[in-house]
This record gives structure tokens, C-alpha cells and sequence, in this order.
């Protein structure tokens, strides 16, 4: 069902932007959500987005750069989003600002909003090194050397720690986190991680099929699709590109659904960390 409570929480239109309900239906309030779901802690979003309860495995898929509109338009199409409406709770959630995937991942792995823990935007001036910075690829603008930053700055001296892993390490939860190879070993994803075991997979299907054999033992499993964003920058929102990078990425997850036996207490969770 769609929660109307939270769809007309964040209609309120001034000047023509949405402000984000920091407080309320807003991304900075997932990473308690899921502590929450865990059973160690009580914050997060509003009680009407989540099925209550606490549960051994708890499933998240981060889709970059799916937002509201092509909710709307495509989960009739795909059963897995069609199954949020029927089975389970859908959420109008603001963005932070800046929507940004910079801002929202940090968020996630720090467990502070944009406005603490400072990294938000692709490109940002950093006055430690009086430069233009790229955060996630760690490296200065313009640069095509993934990591030079690291010469002059060290990781504990720019990015906030992974609080969020680390809170789940102390009450023993595992926590696996799936990412395309070209980032799971990187130096923003081994710092903001670090408290996290890391798997890379090669494609889309491959973090599925890993997902599968790891669920076994409880825990939260973090799963990042990074091609919808990747194409819709590149080829545009209306794009053949993008169309098959959607049909691709829900495809599989149906796929991956209806091949799966879930283990009892598991909660699946979607968001996108901002729209397009």
C-alpha cells in the first residue's frame, strides 16, 4: 500500500523546491530505521513505513537515482515493485540536500545527516588541500588517477568513520555489503566499510547469486545498483539506455525473488538515495 500519511507529509511546495523533513520522511533517517529492524535502537522513520517488528535478516537495495517519478511510472510493469504495493509499505521519502549520491551514501555509512558529516557533492572544494575534491573516487578534480588525494589527505582526516557498521558490530550483527568491482575496494569504500565485510560482484545477477549463498547467516545485507544513474547521466532520462538498465535491474531481482527460500524474520527493503 502507499503510505498517503507520508505522500502528503512532503507535498508542501515553497518556491518551488520540496524541503527535506529531515526529522521525519527524509533518506537521513533509514540508517536508524534499519538499527531499528535490527533490534538495537528505537529512532528512524515514522512508524507507518515499516512492517513492525524485529528481524534476523534484513535485506536493503539501494537503486541510485530511482526516484518517486519512476516509481510511479514503471511498478505496474515489474512484479517485484508491483509487490511493495500489494504485500508491503511504500514510502514517499525527500532526498537531503543536496540530493546527491556523495551526501546520501556517506549518510548511510556514517549515520549523520548531510549537514554533519560534510561530504555532499560529486565534486567539492576541500580548504585542507585548497582544491577542488572528488570524495568518492578520492582524488582531485579533473585527475583520471583514482586515489591521489590520499598523497596529501588521509581518509581520517576528510571522511567521517562508518559509525553505522561499527553500532552494528557492537551488538554482533553481521553486515555484508555487495558493490560492482570498480568500487568495493576503494579507498572511500574500505574507510566508510571498513567495520562491514565487503564482496564485489562482476554484474548484476553475480551480487543476487552472492546474496543467495550469504543469506543464511542473519544479519543486514547492502546491495548498490549503480547503472540506472551511470546511464540516465550519460544517455538521458528517456533513453533506450536507461529503459533497459531498468528492465534489467528489476528483472533480475524477480527473478532472484521467486528462486529464493527467504529465511523467517527477513524484512527486504528498496530506496533510491535521491531522484532524477
Amino acid at each position: 500500500m502507499i503510505n498517503q500519511r507520508s505522500v502528503e507529509a512532503i507535498s508542501t511546495i515553497q518556491s518551488g523546491f520540496i524541503k527535506p523533513c529531515y526529522e521525519s520522511y527524509c533518506f537521513s533517517q533509514i540508517p536508524a530505521t534499519l538499527l531499528k529492524l535490527l533490534g538495537c535502537g528505537n529512532g528512524g522513520l515514522p512508524k507507518d513505513c515499516v512492517q513492525p517488528g524485529v528481524y534476523k535478516h534484513v535485506i536493503v537495495f539501494l537503486i541510485d537515482g530511482f526516484g518517486w517519478r519512476f516509481l510511479e511510472k514503471h511498478h505496474d510493469k515489474y512484479p517485484f515493485l508491483k509487490r511493495f504495493f500489494d504485500k508491503g509499505i511504500v514510502s514517499k521519502l525527500t532526498s537531503q540536500f543536496p540530493s546527491t549520491t556523495a551526501a546520501h551514501i556517506t549518510t548511510l555509512c556514517s549515520g549523520l545527516p548531510v549537514g554533519e558529516h560534510g561530504i555532499y557533492e560529486w565534486f567539492m572544494y576541500e580548504p585542507k588541500v585548497n582544491r577542488i575534491v572528488a570524495p568518492l573516487l578520492y582524488t582531485y578534480a579533473g585527475d583520471k588517477t583514482v586515489g591521489e588525494l590520499e598523497h596529501e589527505l588521509a581518509p581520517k582526516d576528510f571522511l567521517p568513520e562508518g559509525h553505522f557498521f561499527k553500532e552494528l558490530q557492537k551488538h554482533k550483527i553481521s553486515c555484508k555489503v555487495f558493490q560492482q568491482e570498480a568500487i568495493a575496494d576503494s579507498i572511500y569504500s574500505r574507510w566508510m566499510f571498513e567495520s562491514a565485510e565487503r564482496l564485489a560482484y562482476k554484474k548484476w545477477p553475480h551480487a543476487l547469486e552472492l546474496l543467495s549463498e550469504h543469506l543464511k547467516t542473519p544479519g543486514l545485507f547492502y546491495l548498490y545498483f549503480g547503472d540506472f544513474d551511470a546511464q540516465a547521466h550519460h544517455y538521458g532520462l528517456n533513453s533506450k539506455e536507461v529503459e533497459k538498465s531498468i528492465e534489467h535491474c528489476f528483472g533480475e531481482l524477480e527473478n532472484w525473488f521467486q528462486n529464493t527460500t527467504f529465511p523467517a524474520s527477513t524484512a527486504i527493503i528498496m530506496t533510491a538515495d535521491h531522484g532524477m
